[in-house]
């Protein structure tokens, strides 16, 4: 009898443990903002559109560009991109619907080369209130449309749980591309939580088979 009760309770601390990693297991999911779906098919101008599930939006507006469509003197990847005007008012601000997101990186280039490099300022707004804000030089490359990409990728140190972001510059336009961005996925159960609780339920069949038996 007593060996019986032991198995019961473990048994019920084994599932009980597995239920609470259950409930509170979730998994961040990374992406990539390419802004290739849709792809520009040139140049579109817009106040604020939506790309991956992200709104982007300016004062100013902000341009989706191909690469390639304008000549080898600007910036140029091989893809879509979007071009921020060059002032304050002319910022892009990028954010998730009211929920909070990371950004770890993202490229950027001079969209016009002849003008030498620009600073970029990137701010973001915490959930938890303040801001965290980093500045980056680009460089004064011209890569040209060849096997080289013009594009710099910048790494952003800090910028989790924000709930927007905001990137300027004051003194040229500016090309952004490849934001890596990561959003709070859905409660999701670990592998151990499911080897966990699938032992626990094997432990049970077994006992209430022998009941049976007996």
């Amino acid at each position: 009898m007593f060996s019986r009760l032991a198995l019961i309770l473990k048994l019920s601390f084994s599932l009980a443990i597995g239920l609470f990693i259950f409930s509170f297991a979730s998994t961040a999911r990374a992406d990539a903002i390419t802004f290739d779906v849709p792809a520009s098919p040139g140049a579109v101008q817009f106040s604020s559109t939506s790309f991956q599930g992200f709104t982007f939006s300016s004062v100013d507006s902000f341009n989706h560009v191909a690469s390639g469509h304008f000549s080898s003197a600007v910036s140029h990847n091989g893809t879509s991109f979007l071009v921020v005007s060059p002032n304050e008012t002319g910022a892009l601000v990028m954010s998730n619907g009211g929920a909070n997101f990371s950004i770890s990186s993202f490229d950027a280039d001079t969209f016009v080369h002849l003008q030498g490099a620009t600073t970029i300022t990137v701010t973001g707004t915490l959930s938890g209130g303040g801001t965290i804000s980093q500045t980056f030089v680009t460089d004064t490359i011209g890569d040209g449309p060849g096997p080289n990409t013009d594009f710099q990728t910048f790494s952003l140190v800090g910028f989790n749980d924000v709930t927007a972001v905001q990137f300027s510059s004051a003194g040229k336009a500016f090309t952004i591309d490849n934001l890596n961005v990561a959003t709070a996925g859905a409660p999701v159960p670990e592998p151990a939580t499911i080897l966990l609780m699938g032992s626990g339920l094997a432990t049970l069949g077994a006992y209430i088979r022998r009941r049976r038996r007996g």
